[in-house]
C-alpha cells in the first residue's frame, strides 16, 4: 500500500521541475514564519524556529527523501572538489605518535615541502603581504628562537613582554591618531572582532537591554561578524549598501532601535575595497548613544596614506564616535599569520578583560578571551614595526597606491569590463559591464586561474548593488617586486575576457562552478547542508580520507556523501 502511494506521488510530481518542488516546500515555511512575526518573536527565537522547520522538512515522508536527493546532486560535486582541493588526495602519513623520535632533518625536510604554496609567485589576491627585501622570514625566525616558549600571561615572569605589547598598542594607536587608546594583540582579525563584539555584549547587559541586543552593519561586512554575533547572542542586522559598495548611512540609521548596541562598518570593506563614511557614522553613533566599531583589517595602508601623498576620507580615531577599531598586523604591517590588533576607547576597554579573584586556583586575570599567549606574537609585531619604520611603510603605501591606480585604469580600458563599486585603497573588484551583463565574470577568473595560475576571490552578489557576480583582488607589498606586474595582470585579464565574450555559451568549471552550484541551493535546504560542509572542510579522520574517489560506469562518484554522513553521524541523515 505504501509503495503504491509512493509511486502515485512520484507520478504526480513528474510534471514539476526539481527546483519548483523545492521552492514549494520552501514556501510552506511562510505560514509559521508569518505567524511568528505576528507574535513578535525575538530574532533568536525566529532563527531557532526556522532551524526546527528545516530539520523537520527532511523527515516528511516522500518529500524528505526527494529533497535530500536533489540536495545531494549539488552536494556531491562540492564534496569531491573539497576533497581534491583541501586534501589533494594525500595519504595519511602518521596515524599515531611514532615509537622512536624522528630525526630533525627528516622533519624539517617535510615541513619545507608542506610550506610550499600550490600557488607560486605573485598571482594570488592578498595572502602574501610581506616585502621581500627586508628578509622578514629570517628576522621572524630569530625572534621565535628566543620567544616561542614565553607566556606573558604570567607577567611576574615576563613583564617586559607585556610592556612590549603596550608599546605596540601605543605605536599603532598613534598611527591612527588615537589618544588614551587601550587594546591588545590577538591571533587574527576574527579574534579581534570577537573581542569587540564580546565587549559590546557585556555593555548590553550593563545597560539592561531586555531583548536581544543588535549590531547594525552593511551587507558588505566581513562574515566573521556573523560568527562573532552568533557566539555572543547578538542579532546582526545587515543593511543593503549603496550602489557604490559603501554603507548606506540613512538606511542604517533608520534601522536603529531600542536594542541597538553598536554600528559595525569597514575601512575598507572586503568585497569592493570601498571605504564606509566613518565620519558620518561617528556623528550618528554619538548622537544616538551607540558604539561604533570600525573593521580596518584590510585597511592597514590608511595611517600612511596622507604622508604618501594620497588623499582619503578621515577614517581613524580623529572621528570621536569610534569606540573600537580592529587592524590586522598580519596584512599590511607584514607580520606573520595570525597577528591582529584590537583597540578600544578606555570606557569600552574596561569591558574586554576577565577577572576572577576568588576562583579555585586563586586569582585569574586575562586581558582578553585568551589565556596563555606566546610572547612570540607580541615581539614579532613589535620587532617588525621597528624594523620597517614609518618611512618604510609610507614608501610601500605610495608604491601600492600607484600600482592600484595603474591596474584600475587598465581595467577600465578593457572592452566589456567595469570596476565594481568604488575602491578607495588597494583592494578592487571588477565585473562585466551592462552591455555584457549576460556573461559571468567568474568564467574569466576561472580561465585566468586554470591557464595562467592566478587566484581571485569570486563573489556572487552584494545586496544593494546590481545583482551581478564580480571578482575581488587585493594588492600587497608582495606584488611590488616585479615592475612588470601590472602589465602581466592586465594582459592576461584582457586575453581571457575576450575569450569569454567571443564564446558566450562557455560553461563554468573549477572553483567557480563549485560555488555557483552551492549558490543554486535554496535556503530551505542550505541550512543542514552548510553544517555538513563545515564539518567536512575541517575533517581529518583517516577513515574518511581513505575513501576511494572511484567513479562508476556512468562517471558518478556516489560514495562520498553517504559515507561521510555515516562516519560523522550527521543529523541530516534520515
Amino acid at each position: 500500500m505504501l509503495n503504491g502511494a509512493s509511486k502515485k506521488v512520484n507520478e504526480s510530481l513528474k510534471k514539476y521541475s526539481p527546483m519548483q518542488i523545492i521552492l514549494a516546500a520552501y514556501g510552506a515555511l511562510l505560514v509559521p514564519l508569518l505567524y511568528a512575526k505576528f507574535r513578535r518573536l525575538t530574532p533568536r527565537e525566529l532563527l531557532n524556529l526556522k532551524r526546527r522547520i528545516y530539520q523537520s522538512m527532511f523527515r516528511i515522508p516522500f518529500l524528505g527523501p526527494y529533497l535530500r536527493k536533489e540536495a545531494d546532486k549539488k552536494l556531491e560535486p562540492v564534496f569531491q572538489k573539497l576533497e581534491l582541493k583541501i586534501h589533494n588526495n594525500r595519504k595519511i602519513e602518521y596515524e599515531c605518535i611514532p615509537e622512536e623520535g624522528v630525526h630533525e632533518e627528516v622533519i624539517m625536510q617535510k615541513i619545507v615541502e608542506d610550506c610550499k604554496s600550490l600557488l607560486q609567485g605573485d598571482k594570488m589576491s592578498g595572502a602574501n603581504y610581506y616585502e621581500v627585501t627586508y628578509n622578514l622570514p629570517k628576522f621572524v625566525g630569530k625572534i621565535a628562537e628566543q620567544s616561542c616558549y614565553t607566556n606573558h600571561m604570567h607577567t611576574a615572569a615576563w613583564d617586559a613582554i607585556k610592556q612590549r605589547e603596550n608599546e605596540v598598542i601605543e605605536m599603532v594607536a598613534q598611527a591612527y591618531n588615537g589618544k588614551d587608546i587601550r587594546g591588545n594583540i590577538t591571533p587574527g582579525g576574527s579574534y579581534s572582532v570577537f573581542e569587540a563584539m564580546g565587549a559590546y555584549s557585556k555593555l548590553a547587559e550593563e545597560l539592561n537591554i531586555k531583548e536581544q541586543p543588535n549590531v547594525i552593519a552593511p551587507s558588505s561586512i566581513h562574515p566573521c561578524f556573523e560568527k562573532a554575533c552568533e557566539k555572543f547572542k547578538l542579532n546582526l542586522i545587515k543593511v543593503p549598501v549603496y550602489v557604490t559598495g559603501r554603507a548606506d548611512i540613512q538606511a542604517m540609521e533608520k534601522a536603529i532601535d531600542k536594542n541597538t548596541i553598536c554600528f559595525a562598518i569597514s575601512a575598507s570593506n572586503f568585497p569592493t575595497g570601498s571605504l564606509d563614511d566613518v565620519s558620518a557614522f561617528g556623528d550618528i553613533a554619538q548622537r544616538r548613544g551607540i558604539g561604533l566599531h570600525v573593521d580596518g583589517c584590510i585597511g592597514g595602508v590608511t595611517p600612511f596614506a596622507e604622508a604618501a601623498g594620497v588623499k582619503i576620507p578621515v577614517c581613524d580615531f580623529r572621528v570621536a564616535g569610534i569606540t573600537s577599531y580592529s587592524v590586522d598586523a598580519h596584512k599590511f604591517f607584514m607580520c606573520p599569520k595570525g597577528t591582529s590588533i584590537i583597540m578600544f576607547r578606555l570606557w569600552a576597554f574596561k569591558r574586554q578583560g576577565f577577572v576572577a579573584l576568588n576562583s579555585s586556583v586563586g586569582s585569574y586575570v586575562t586581558v582578553n578571551m585568551a589565556g596563555s599567549r606566546s610572547g612570540e606574537l607580541v615581539l614579532t609585531v613589535w620587532g617588525i614595526l621597528l624594523r620597517i619604520g614609518k618611512k618604510g611603510f609610507v614608501q610601500i603605501t605610495k608604491d601600492l597606491f600607484s600600482l592600484t591606480n595603474t591596474i584600475i585604469e587598465g581595467i577600465k580600458k578593457i572592452e566589456g569590463l567595469q570596476i565594481w563599486g568604488s575602491p578607495d585603497l588597494t583592494t578592487f573588484a571588477f565585473a562585466f559591464d551592462d552591455s555584457h551583463a549576460h556573461l559571468n565574470i567568474h568564467l574569466v577568473s576561472g580561465l585566468m586561474s586554470e591557464k595562467e595560475g592566478w587566484y581571485f576571490i569570486n563573489i556572487g552578489r552584494l545586496d544593494g548593488m546590481p545583482q551581478r557576480p564580480f571578482v575581488h583582488f587585493t594588492l600587497t607589498a608582495h606584488h611590488l617586486q616585479d615592475s612588470k606586474f601590472a602589465d602581466r595582470f592586465l594582459s592576461d585579464l584582457k586575453k581571457h575576457t575576450k575569450t569569454v565574450i567571443e564564446n558566450p555559451n562557455m560553461k563554468l568549471t573549477g572553483d567557480a562552478a563549485t560555488y555557483a552550484s552551492l549558490g543554486e541551493i535554496p535556503s530551505a535546504v542550505a541550512e543542514p547542508i552548510q553544517e555538513e560542509i563545515g564539518v567536512f572542510y575541517n575533517f581529518s579522520n583517516s577513515s574518511l580520507r581513505k575513501i576511494p574517489l572511484v567513479a562508476d560506469e556512468k562517471g558518478n562518484v556516489p560514495l562520498l556523501v553517504e559515507e561521510f554522513r555515516r562516519l560523522t553521524m550527521s543529523p541530516y541523515k534520515s
